[in-house]
């Protein structure tokens, strides 16, 4: 493991693209990396390039990936989860919002 050069570091956006590939690595298979992906602003376009490269993926003859077909991934919507219908009856002055208005 070598460090990077200095001219990769000429930029803000250099940086913080070895920054975001570093996380990437550490973070591979967990579920931090999908908070990254949210704090940096490329979670819509990071996940649905991933469902739209693995929905037809067959391994070993088989079609794990079936289930990303259908797979979408809403900025401004799915950043964050809408409250449960409990917590909305307990407190009435609790609504949701960011896309999820009228879920309960």
């Amino acid at each position: 493991i070598a460090l990077y050069p200095a001219s990769y570091f000429q930029s803000k956006d250099q940086a913080r693209q070895c920054l975001q590939w570093e996380r990437r690595l550490e973070l591979a298979m967990e579920n931090g990396r999908y908070f990254d992906l949210r704090r940096w602003g490329i979670a819509s376009k990071t996940l649905n390039t991933f469902f739209e490269k693995e929905k037809d993926v067959i391994y070993d003859g088989q079609t794990y990936a079936q289930y990303y077909k259908d797979a979408h991934f809403t900025a401004g919507k799915n950043e964050y989860f809408p409250f449960p219908r409990d917590y909305m009856v307990v407190n009435p002055n609790l609504k949701n919002v960011l896309g999820w208005e009228g879920v309960e």
